[in-house]
């Protein structure tokens, strides 16, 4: 099949011949009667495959303008969006242009990496002007705004770089809808940028005719990345470009560059804490006090006492450590901890209430796999009333796992081992996971935090120790697929005992992974929540209340 442009080049071969006014059937129509013919006068059965012709080529040259365009279109929707999202540096410049004399100037210069950080230097004046008269700078959770109004001050916040950093994804999906809507190739050709050949579109107010005002052009590499974004204006008969941004992908960056080193004369003000600088949340009261008791049933038989100062940090923990604070935790004695409800409604109260209760486990398991595992599927068939399945010694080999209810629809997939079984008047879908020598949990997490990734798509990221990032690391590596036979391996997510995702391992994993799924906010907020708090080391009953 011939390339795209290669088809454009034989359609623009044919606009320049065809009459100017005439429909497509009449176009193809023409070009078929101007064909020189060896004889003058055609008979009845001539004409009539003529007509034939002239209709199957109408219909092959609309099946290929829409391949051309609308097809080619969509798809450079798809490869700029993947492109962005795919990177793990991206470093985006924009240009400006004062005067029609004057050398561009940089307005703002943006670093992103994934996983890492997002700095934005907003730069001032001419070019001769000084290089960050507003900075924000992002890494984690963490926030700091640098902004000239407020002299020698930096403003820092815990409210994580979401919001800064969707932004740029916004921007290349904006560019990439035009693209595909509204955009063509440009009739002066493709150009070269650092030895690079980019091809050009076009986008103009009215389709770039002479009294069209502006226009906006965007340049692709051969990996159809969005390299260069150029908007110009006419005065005259004369195009003057207004703004210009150059983009760069995977480029290697200074590990200094989202560090906060702002020298001794600057003055770090916490915005979260000031309200001055921010909008913190109330912290009085208002709804029920609840008070809880360290369960003594719950407590494990080689454990004398229970460290209340460590359960405290992760009582508080659990229900301050997500999106926003739910209650003010103090200590009343040596077994009673209370817990001020800061908002009264039901919600906050069964959230409180499902916060100090749930496990707050993770686990990384195996899927039973048909090829590798089917003595296993086989005996877990034969007796579909155990939950668990074991070897001759008792030992553990593999075992069920109820799948989160919002998550169903994933593995219902020939892939997948799975059964229903009955729970009261619900049908609880189970997956079939397997022992593994690894036993990847949540004791070797070292950070957990919110995630969405370009497309607001919420997310759990995670971080393991060293200890976790190994085992991690020989987990995926040792369960690479084997594209010659079919083999693939998924793995498991369980959190507090439900499956809530089983992504296909591809490549070795270190010590860095995401968990997705149908997440609310609050879920996910919570969720980060427990895992970053850990285990409370005990069980806790609710013993008093007070409005």
């Amino acid at each position: 099949m011939k390339s795209p442009t290669d088809i454009e080049k034989l359609l623009e071969h044919f606009r320049n011949a065809w009459p100017d006014h005439a429909s497509l059937v009449d176009r193809v129509m023409w070009e078929v009667n101007t064909t020189p013919t060896r004889l003058a006068v055609f008979s009845t059965k001539r004409i009539l495959i003529r007509s034939i012709f002239a209709l199957t080529a109408s219909l092959v040259v609309c099946i290929t303008l829409w391949w051309a365009f609308d097809g080619n279109h969509n798809s450079l929707y798809a490869q700029v969006i993947d492109a962005a999202r795919k990177a793990r540096t991206i470093h985006i410049v924009r240009y400006g242009l004062v005067g029609k004399e004057a050398p561009p100037t940089k307005t703002t210069e943006t670093w992103y990496e994934k996983g890492v950080g997002f700095r934005r230097d907003v730069c001032a004046g001419p070019p001769k002007g000084h290089r960050s008269a507003t900075l924000c700078l992002g890494r984690g959770d963490d926030v700091w705004t640098l902004d000239k109004e407020r002299k020698n001050t930096v403003i820092h916040s815990q409210r994580g770089i979401t919001k800064e950093t969707e932004q740029i994804f916004a921007d290349f999906d904006r560019s990439a809808k035009e693209l595909r809507n509204n955009s063509r190739r440009y009739p002066d050709g493709d150009q070269t940028f650092d030895g690079q050949r980019c091809k050009a579109y076009v986008r103009s107010n009215l389709n770039l005719s002479k009294s069209g005002t502006w226009r906006e052009l965007f340049y692709l590499d051969q990996q159809s990345r969005l390299v260069r974004f150029v908007r110009q204006s006419r005065e005259g008969d004369r195009w003057n470009t207004t703004q210009f941004n150059t983009i760069a992908y995977d480029e290697p960056f200074d590990s200094a560059l989202f560090q906060p080193n702002f020298g001794k004369d600057f003055k770090i003000v916490d915005a979260d804490a000031d309200a001055k600088f921010g909008k913190p949340e109330r912290v009085n009261p208002e709804g029920p006090v609840l008070i809880y008791e360290i369960d003594e049933r719950s407590r494990s038989a080689d454990t004398a006492t229970v460290d209340l100062d460590r359960l405290l940090r992760a009582v508080d923990g659990r229900l301050n450590g997500g999106s926003h604070r739910l209650a003010a935790i103090r200590r009343l004695d040596d077994r009673r901890i209370e817990v001020a409800m800061l908002h009264r409604s039901d919600a906050e109260r069964k959230r409180v209430e499902r916060q100090l209760t749930r496990p707050g486990t993770l686990e990384f398991r195996l899927l039973a796999n048909h090829r590798t595992d089917a003595s296993l599927i086989n005996l877990a068939q034969k007796e579909p009333s155990k939950a668990v399945i074991r070897g001759p010694a008792g030992k553990r080999l593999a075992w069920w796992v109820p799948v989160k209810i919002s998550e169903t629809k994933s593995f219902v997939r020939p892939d997948v081992v799975r059964r229903t079984r009955k729970q009261g008047n619900r049908d609880i879908l189970e997956v079939l996971v397997v022992a593994d020598p690894y036993n990847i949990n949540g004791n070797f997490l070292s950070e957990v935090k919110l995630h969405f990734d370009p497309f607001r798509e919420l997310g759990v990221s995670f971080k393991l120790n060293e200890a976790g990032g190994k085992l991690f690391n020989k987990l995926t590596g040792d369960h690479l697929p084997n594209n010659s036979i079919g083999l693939y391996y998924k793995l498991g997510i369980i959190i507090d005992g439900e499956l809530y995702s089983a992504p296909s391992i591809q490549s070795k994993i270190g010590n860095t992974g995401e968990i997705t799924g149908s997440f609310t906010e609050i879920e996910a907020s919570d969720l980060v929540a427990v895992l970053n708090a850990g285990n409370l080391l005990s069980q806790l009953r609710l013993v008093e209340e007070h409005q």
